[in-house]
C-alpha cells in the first residue's frame, strides 16, 4: 500500500511541475510566523491610516548616483476640488514641468518626479526593486505613500543626468495626493507579506495594462485599509 501511495505522490508532483512550467501562477505563500520577532503593527506601519514610516530595509542608490534637488510629487489637475474621488480620476494628471521626464513604474495615484545624476565616467544601471515604498519625507500624516509593484531599471549616462517620472500605487486610501511641493524619499522595501504577494505576482508579468490599475489599486487598499485580501484577489491578479 505504501508503495502505491508513493508512486501516486510522485505522479502528482510531476503533473503539478509540468503545469507550473507551462502556465505559472502564484498562490498564497506558505504561512510564516512573522510575529516571532515583530508585532502586527510593525508590518502595518505607514499603511492605511496607521502612523509611522512603512517597515522594511532602507533603499540606497548605487555609489556614484545622486538625486539633484529632491523627489517631489505632482497632483492631479482636479486635486484642488473639495472632494477628490481617487477611483474616478485615475488618469487626470497634469505635467509637472516642461522637462522631458522618462516614465517608469505602474499606477496612477502616486506620481513622483526627480532627477538622477551620475558622477562617474561610466553608465550606471539603477535598479529600484519591487516592493519599494516611497514615503513622504516630512512625516505629514495626511500625505499618501506609494508602492512600486514591479522592479524598474534606469540607465543613467556617464557624467550625465536623467529626469524620472515614477508611477506608483497608493497605500493610504484616505490620505492626500502627492503635490509638487511635497518632498519624498525613495524609501524602504516593504516587508508586509500581503503587499509582497501582490508585487511578486505583478513583477512576473511582462507589463501591466493601465486598464487594470483600478482593480489593482482596490486590491492594495484591501490590504492597507480594509482588513486584508483573499485568494479570489490573488486569482484575479494572476489572470491579468
Amino acid at each position: 500500500m505504501k508503495s502505491i501511495l508513493y508512486v501516486l505522490s510522485i505522479a502528482v508532483i510531476v503533473l503539478i511541475g509540468s503545469c507550473t512550467a507551462e502556465d505559472p501562477v502564484y498562490q498564497t505563500f506558505e504561512p510564516v510566523d512573522y510575529q516571532a520577532s515583530h508585532s502586527t503593527n510593525y508590518f502595518n506601519n505607514g499603511l492605511g491610516d496607521n502612523p509611522g514610516i512603512p517597515a522594511g530595509s532602507l533603499y540606497s542608490f548605487p555609489a556614484g548616483i545622486e538625486i539633484v534637488g529632491f523627489v517631489h510629487g505632482n497632483a492631479p489637475a482636479v486635486s484642488s476640488a473639495p472632494q477628490f474621488d481617487k477611483e474616478k480620476n485615475l488618469n487626470s494628471f497634469m505635467p509637472v514641468s516642461d522637462k522631458s521626464y522618462v516614465e517608469y513604474g505602474y499606477g496612477s495615484l502616486v506620481n513622483l518626479y526627480f532627477t538622477l545624476e551620475n558622477t562617474t565616467n561610466q553608465q550606471i544601471l539603477v535598479t529600484i526593486p519591487k516592493g519599494t515604498i516611497c514615503h513622504e519625507a516630512d512625516h505629514d500624516p495626511q500625505s499618501q505613500h506609494g508602492l512600486l509593484v514591479k522592479t524598474v531599471e534606469i540607465p543613467v549616462p556617464a557624467n550625465g543626468t536623467v529626469d524620472i517620472h515614477l508611477k506608483l500605487f497608493c497605500v493610504n486610501a484616505h490620505h492626500g495626493i502627492a503635490i509638487a511641493d511635497d518632498p519624498y524619499k525613495i524609501g524602504v522595501i516593504t516587508v508586509n507579506p500581503d503587499l509582497l504577494t501582490v508585487c511578486n505576482i505583478l513583477n512576473a508579468k511582462s507589463t501591466i495594462d493601465s486598464g487594470d490599475y483600478g482593480t489593482i489599486q482596490s486590491i492594495i487598499w484591501k490590504i492597507t485599509d480594509n482588513g486584508g485580501f483573499s485568494q479570489a484577489d490573488i486569482d484575479l491578479l494572476n489572470a491579468m
